[in-house]
């Protein structure tokens, strides 16, 4: 079955088990960037935030979003705060 939205980080819901949604600690980086695309929905029922860390290029004049680091934040129901860190390669991110 193809997922198609991510919920909760602690959701044990049946279309979770189903493998029609994901929840948010075990989804993949790819998925997260498929979040951040607009591929997937977010059905965590609340906002999810991310850092990226702009990269200078050496003898430019430009930065490269997504070669640096990307950081996802999201605050669960109960106001505990989780934030880890997402290859932006693996997550589509990189420029």
């Amino acid at each position: 079955m193809k997922v198609i939205a991510i919920d909760p980080w602690d959701c044990g819901c049946n279309e979770c088990m189903a493998g029609e949604y994901v929840p948010l600690h075990l989804a993949t980086d790819e998925q997260i960037g498929d979040l951040l695309a607009g591929r997937l929905r977010n059905y965590m029922g609340r906002d999810i935030s991310f850092e990226v860390v702009m990269v200078y290029v050496p003898g430019t004049s430009r930065f490269v979003s997504g070669l640096g680091e990307v950081k996802v934040r999201y605050e669960n129901w109960d106001g505990h705060v989780k934030t880890w860190s997402v290859d932006p390669y693996r997550a589509g991110l990189a420029a």
